[in-house]
């Protein structure tokens, strides 16, 4: 159905006259009486009686006059709606993240960006990369934030942020005052990790693994679900942990664990923006902007 018909037709009635709604939409009235005539056509009914010289509206045009009315409505809603749209970046949007962008990068992104983009409403959900990416798949989550690569599946990894590796210990642990380790220094200890689906493990284990170290040789003890924990066990004395520099820094500040003095380069990991497959809202591509920006990609 035509709007411009349906508006044709309103405004015949509003105005009472075919010349006067011609002038009014800047068309001839010819053109009118087309307009008319198609949309009585298109519904099977005659809408206006035109005798002597006086246009009145038939029965079946007083039952469709409101019904026409409240389509041109929705459709002035609709244009408006839109033209709001194009000026404003609203909406939501999701992330899934593993736990140390999603604890310790995450936030920050949000909180600048909400300051950007009040209208967007932000939702978080941590776990761990595997459980992130599975989200992201799955239309949960918008974007997805994590420290590992998942292999053969649908989405695209952008590096955004290098994430450092530290090896932490005890203050009374008997490594803690020596100086520039070696791997051979590593094999006998007693470790404490993360479980296997997270990205900080299977980091640790590619970076200790490239320093020399292969996984049958490390003594792993004990898996604790959360960084937090793994710290109070390091600080009991259970064990030695390898962790994200961020994770590590307060507890190292504190004096309540201590980076051990590894030799040779740092341990180093990008942590990744995962992109689905799937065109991207608004809001989206004003984060993916934003973190491009941000990260100067």
């Amino acid at each position: 159905m035509n709007s411009t018909n349906l508006k044709a037709f309103v405004s015949v009635v509003d105005s009472g006259s075919f010349s006067r709604t011609a002038r009014t939409l800047s068309i001839t009235q010819p053109a009118v009486t087309t307009q008319i005539r198609t949309l009585e056509e298109e519904l099977g009914e005659t809408l206006l009686d035109r005798q002597y010289r006086n246009i009145e509206l038939t029965e079946a045009g007083a039952l469709f006059l409101p019904y026409a009315r409240e389509i041109l409505d929705q459709i002035r809603c609709a244009q408006r709606a839109l033209q709001e749209l194009d000026g404003e970046i609203n909406g939501s949007l999701s992330i899934a993240a593993s736990t140390i962008p999603g604890s310790y990068v995450v936030p920050r992104l949000m909180g600048e960006f909400a300051r950007r983009y009040p209208q967007v409403d932000l939702d978080l959900a941590i776990s761990d990369s595997t459980r992130a990416i599975d989200t992201l798949i799955g239309g949960d989550a918008h974007l997805a934030l994590v420290g590992a690569l998942s292999k053969d599946v649908p989405v695209d990894y952008t590096e955004i942020v290098i994430d450092e590796l530290v090896v932490i210990a005890s203050p009374d642990h008997p490594l803690a005052a020596r100086k520039e380790l070696s791997s051979d220094d590593l094999i006998d200890q007693r470790w404490i990790m993360r479980p296997d689906m997270s990205g900080t493990r299977r980091a640790a284990l590619h970076l200790l693994r490239d320093a020399g170290l292969l996984n049958a040789q490390l003594n792993i003890v004990l898996t604790l679900g959360s960084d937090e924990a793994i710290i109070s066990a390091v600080e009991a004395g259970l064990g030695i942990a390898i962790m994200s520099r961020l994770v590590a820094e307060k507890a190292v500040r504190l004096g309540t664990v201590v980076e051990l003095d590894l030799a040779g380069e740092a341990l180093t990991r990008p942590l990744y923006l995962a992109t689905p497959h799937r065109s991207p809202t608004r809001a989206v591509s004003a984060f993916l902007e934003f973190i491009a920006e941000r990260m100067h990609l």
